[in-house]
């Protein structure tokens, strides 16, 4: 809060600068409107969210360089189809899914329901290799309740799970 609310008075004086000093360039009223906004960003994430932000051009920084980074992961890691084992026989998992990218809202103890079994995730995690997010799922008895139940359709390349 601090930061920020010096950050909006350091603003004003440039705004003061470049209204009545002689011969004032633009550039003073352009970095007073970058303080001014910057200070005002993050005097309002710490009032309102209680949380210490950095400054916007940090902030946009970071944000490039995570996309970056995920942009050069996805050309590294090709989208694939899901590689799907089925195997009633063992005790820990039933259903087994290797997946080229992170299913959305798929995290342990969620339902799915691929054909017509129902699933509950025991596991999620990732390795290296063509299919780094692997799902360990446990077959459940029919009949069994939930509120919230994904459906699974593995012939779709980048599908989303949607909830039933």
């Amino acid at each position: 809060m601090i930061s920020g609310g010096f950050e909006c008075l350091l603003a004003v004086n440039f705004f003061c600068a470049w209204g009545f000093l002689p011969r004032s360039s633009d550039s003073l009223l352009w970095i007073g409107m970058y303080f001014l906004a910057d200070g005002a960003w993050r005097l309002s994430i710490a009032v309102f969210k209680g949380e210490s932000a950095g400054t916007v051009l940090l902030e946009l920084a970071d944000e490039a360089r995570v996309a970056g980074r995920r942009g050069a992961w996805m050309l590294r890691h090709p989208e694939m189809p899901d590689a799907i084992t089925v195997d009633d026989v063992r005790a820990e998992w039933q259903l087994k899914i290797e997946s080229s990218r992170a299913k959305k809202e798929w995290e342990a103890s969620r339902m799915i329901l691929y054909g017509e079994r129902y699933y509950r995730i025991e596991s999620c995690a990732q390795i290296e290799g063509a299919r780094p997010f692997i799902y360990l799922l446990r077959s459940l008895p029919t009949g069994f309740p939930s509120l919230r139940v994904l459906r699974y359709r593995p012939d779709e390349i980048g599908y989303a799970a949607t909830t039933k």
